[in-house]
């Protein structure tokens, strides 16, 4: 009776194991691939808006790191071309060493992420909008 329990068990490990696999290892594989920023809308404390393209910026998910490319947007938070290894629980993004992001949103083809950390005076909540290249 034992043998059998302990087969079954096994085969359970197994099934279990193949299935984190498939998944990428951290979460989902919807994230892996190439991700062009379509819009980026900032949100500061005294209730203005401002929304910007962010055109040329893209990240590359794999299914260990993330790596953040700038097109004429300037911006200089993340390095351009480092990668930065990552865990996603489902719901939230975690950047090792730079912060976290509450995944809004996740399709095949397009992604809502916005910064978890709460507006400030002259650090706006900033909410980005992404899809995935073909």
């Amino acid at each position: 009776m034992r043998r059998i329990l302990y087969a079954v068990m096994l085969l359970l490990g197994l099934s279990i194991m193949a299935s984190c696999e498939k998944e990428g290892g951290n979460g989902s594989s919807k994230l892996i691939g190439t991700w062009d920023c379509i819009s980026t809308v900032y949100e500061y404390v005294d209730a203005e808006t401002e929304t910007e393209g962010n055109v040329g910026d893209y990240v590359v998910i794999t299914d260990k790191t993330l790596t953040f490319y700038y097109g004429d947007s300037g911006t200089i938070w993340y390095d351009n071309g480092v990668p930065y290894e990552y865990s996603f629980d489902g719901s939230t993004l975690f950047l090792s060493g730079v912060g976290k992001w509450t995944v809004k949103s996740l399709t095949n083809d397009s992604m809502v992420w916005e910064e978890t950390a709460p507006a400030q005076k002259y650090m706006p909540h900033e909410t980005f909008t992404w899809k995935k290249r073909k």
